[in-house]
């Protein structure tokens, strides 16, 4: 049984590190699938969610670790602010009340020396997006301005009483963001993990463009996708070894590399698999990054909407 398995893992010639090998040669892999070498190879969309799980968790333990205290710090500041605001002006209308009932020169001037000690500071608001929904085809956006005091001392659904929320998808916003701002680092490793929505979004949107860009090369779309599969992989790999390094070593010198060798990786894969001129690839690798640009911000987007409607 131990051999068995030694010999399963740690042979170089089993398929992990076949593929891996490849992997790291810009557009080999690529070609021999896409030639019909399938088998002594990882399936594209499964090496592609492997990385991906690693990016991001490698990511998120990065990012708990370098900002969680902070994160956490942040919040307990701010619910302490809220507390603190909520004592000063409770204290300050019962030294009211005393002062109308004992008006004396020596009392004023003791209660003014409390109020000295204890100024009531202004109440800060905290603003939440909420939908106006005046009819199915009638959604607006607007905010709802929540008193800092009463964000972080009352329930949600006593904020929602208090600010008269009335619709259910209002009601399930203020509950959401409720939960994010009361939360721990534990938000971090949230929308980390939505993320993977956005990827999701990513890689069929990336193979269109190529299919777009390369239209007259007549390859399928499949093609494209498994060419975004692979090199997605190598990008997210890379992306996770560098957040190890940076967690263990405290370097984020991996983590600015791997933009220039993501450059270098893609175009040469691109070179390698289309097999065109370098001026015309490095005119559509140029294309191709204009467009990654846009896709890119949209797909983080997703993820932080989902990370938010899913906390």
């Amino acid at each position: 049984m131990f051999s068995d398995f030694f010999e399963t893992v740690f042979n170089l010639d089993n398929r992990l590190f076949r593929t891996l090998r490849d992997l790291f040669i810009p557009g080999e892999l690529t070609n021999k699938y896409l030639a019909g070498k399938q088998r002594p190879f990882f399936q594209p969309l499964r090496l592609f969610f492997v990385s991906t799980v690693l990016m991001l968790s490698a990511h998120a333990i990065l990012a708990v670790e370098k900002v969680g205290d902070k994160f956490n710090a942040s919040i307990e500041n701010a619910r302490a602010g809220a507390y603190e605001r909520a004592f000063a002006s409770e204290l300050s209308a019962k030294l009211d009340t005393i002062a109308m009932e004992y008006p004396g020169a020596s009392n004023l001037a003791l209660l003014d020396t409390i109020k000295a000690r204890n100024p009531t500071t202004s109440s800060d608001s905290i603003r939440i997006g909420i939908l106006n929904v005046k009819a199915y085809n009638d959604i607006q956006g607007e905010e709802l301005a929540v008193a800092a005091v009463d964000f972080y001392t009352l329930s949600p659904q006593e904020i929602i009483a208090l600010y008269e929320v009335t619709d259910w998808q209002s009601q399930y916003l203020v509950r959401q963001f409720y939960a994010l701002m009361h939360s721990d680092s534990r938000a971090i490793t949230n929308i980390m993990g939505q993320l993977i929505w956005g990827v999701v979004f990513l890689i069929p949107m990336s193979a269109l463009m190529l299919k777009l860009i390369y239209i007259r090369r007549k390859r399928t779309y499949v093609e494209h996708l498994v060419f975004s599969l692979h090199v997605h992989a190598l990008i997210f790999l890379l992306q996770a070894l560098a957040a190890i390094v940076f967690y263990w070593f405290d370097t984020s010198v991996l983590l600015w590399a791997t933009l220039p060798l993501t450059i270098v990786y893609f175009i040469g894969a691109q070179k390698r698999v289309y097999r065109q001129g370098w001026i015309k690839t490095l005119i559509k690798a140029w294309l191709l990054f204009i467009g990654y640009s846009v896709i890119l911000s949209m797909a983080f987007g997703i993820g932080i909407l989902a990370s938010f409607l899913l906390f």
